[in-house]
């Protein structure tokens, strides 16, 4: 036939690019197998595995129930007042309780949060590809903020939604001062790093000049967006701020002794360096137990981090205001622990991510001061991230093999052994928290407060244990079957019969020993010690 494009079956061929469906096809594979899609599968698969072997343990189970328990807004905001957290997850909790009462909801709409912040970082990031892979994949990416769902994987959101935005749309104020304001919402700490972010924005658009003037300080875009991150800000301090009668991390410390100090530069390096021994009891537990070697640790790893974002005056300022807001918060208001840590590597994050987002123009010969510059702080951040991702096999090995609380066991029992008119009675409100998110439907009498509940009340009553005459005397005036909640060490009731002890799981505490009482038919007092 002799016609170009015609090939022996009679069929069209492209000359260059090959058979168009086939183009099609290889740029629909080339898009669904990208790294930030396969990255974000794996972590996916990798977090759902140990989500579905993880029982909530108090603290994750307190945001659940308070969100469950409340049966409107207004009162979910009453029940907040001694929390000490802005109102966003517990928002996000309301809503989602409005549909189910399965505390597995809960794990698997963080997760999903989690898996967002790893795609971002993938697509939208900076960082070498090595740095990409092992970012999700580290301890507080997987661990931490991954399959325990607190709303600190928050701040690790709206961080990472703040800096993709921002390298995008610089003077996109109001969508940024959206950000801001939900990163404030997000969590105390939250407050803290979106003061950093804010700082950098503000001072960022003072220094617009020439015919873009306008697009900065003064532009209503900048004004309202400024207004939206004040009032989210102001909202987050006015709802964390603890009303009067709350018990929870009061009061502040004004107390800058050497070894008070000491302690506090220990939190950079359990961000930074977030290593643990193997074993049941790892965690917020450091390989490095001396405080003064942590301390220098600190120290260092701090230097490091302001060197290695220096070439960038804007991520230097970020992470110098995030830096010394979060250390001066554990110095004189609550120390805290691995996950409160954490957002100092969450700032760092943040920094780098503004610091290599604009990479100079690649010429033929660098200066060796300049390649030392650009590569030395990529090798020290990839080398950080291998770190925490043995980390994160630690943390990964022991919560495969041990149960992190073993709340979600000893509600099965009651649930087993619970017959209609039974009353279930809560030796301490604050261990229990993670049994109740197991028991949808069924409220707990706690004798220390004699009030019904769910979830702890940081009033002057929270840590109260009941003793056995308590729950004694509650039992006979209720003339019903009983079951208690109490702490494994706290011995037998008189005339009660076990029905199971639980003593092993990852959180401090978190260990119960399960009775049944009655119905009583006798006096208080009669009966013999079993």
């Amino acid at each position: 036939m002799g016609a170009s494009g015609i090939g022996a079956a009679g069929a069209d061929v492209s000359p260059k690019g090959g058979n168009p469906l086939d183009v099609r096809r290889r740029a629909w594979a080339g898009s669904v197998f990208s790294l930030p899609n396969v990255l974000t599968a794996l972590y996916l698969v990798v977090g759902g595995m140990l989500v579905s072997r993880h029982g909530l343990w108090r603290d994750e189970a307190q945001a659940f129930l308070i969100a469950r328990d409340s049966a409107s807004i207004r009162e979910l905001f009453y029940n907040l007042r001694f929390e000490g957290h802005p109102p966003l997850w517990h928002f996000l909790l309301w809503v989602l309780t409005r549909v189910t009462q399965r505390p597995e909801a809960m794990q698997w709409l963080h997760l999903a949060m989690a898996g967002t912040t790893v795609w971002l970082v993938a697509r939208f990031a900076p960082f070498p590809k090595v740095a990409k892979v092992l970012f999700p994949f580290g301890y507080f990416p997987l661990f931490e903020y991954g399959v325990l769902a607190r709303n600190y994987q928050l701040i690790l959101l709206m961080s990472v939604v703040f800096c993709a935005v921002w390298v995008r749309h610089r003077t996109g104020y109001v969508r940024l001062g959206v950000i801001i304001a939900l990163l404030c919402l997000s969590h105390a700490l939250g407050v803290i790093v979106a003061a950093g972010l804010g700082l950098m924005l503000v001072i960022d658009a003072l220094t617009v000049r020439g015919k873009n003037r306008w697009r900065g300080m003064f532009s209503w875009g900048f004004v309202v967006g400024f207004l939206i991150a004040a009032v989210g800000a102001a909202a987050a301090v006015q709802v964390a701020v603890p009303k009067e009668g709350g018990t929870y991390a009061e009061g502040w410390h004004w107390d800058f002794r050497p070894e008070h100090v000491q302690e506090t530069m220990r939190a950079v390096s359990d961000a930074y360096v977030p290593v643990s021994p193997w074993g049941e009891k790892f965690w917020n537990r450091s390989v490095i137990e001396d405080d003064r070697l942590a301390a220098k640790v600190g120290r260092a790893c701090a230097v490091g981090a302001l060197l290695c974002v220096i070439v960038s005056w804007r991520a230097a300022l970020v992470l110098l205001v995030s830096d010394i807001g979060l250390l001066l918060f554990f110095q004189v208001k609550f120390l805290g622990y691995w996950r409160h840590h954490g957002v100092l590597f969450v700032a760092l994050v943040a920094a780098l991510w503004i610091a290599w987002s604009a990479r100079p123009v690649v010429v033929k010969e660098w200066r060796w001061w300049w390649k030392g510059v650009w590569w030395v702080p990529r090798g020290l951040f990839m080398g950080l991230l291998g770190l925490h991702v043995y980390a994160a096999a630690v943390a990964v090995y022991a919560c495969w093999k041990y149960p992190f609380s073993p709340g979600r066991e000893a509600a099965a029992v009651i649930r087993r052994e619970m017959k209609p008119g039974d009353i279930v009675v809560s030796g301490n409100q604050v261990i229990t928290t993670s049994v109740a998110a197991y028991l949808p439907g069924v409220k707990m009498y706690f004798p220390v407060g004699g009030r019904w509940g769910t979830f702890t009340l940081w009033d002057d009553t929270a840590w109260g244990d009941a003793n056995a005459m308590q729950i004694l005397a509650f039992a006979w005036k209720q003339k019903t079957g009983v079951i208690v909640v109490r702490c494994w060490d706290g011995g037998r009731i008189l005339g009660a019969k076990e029905l199971g002890r639980f003593e092993e799981g990852i959180a401090d505490n978190e260990m119960y020993s399960v009775q049944r009482i009655g119905p009583l038919k006798e006096p208080l007092g009669s009966g013999r010690r079993r």
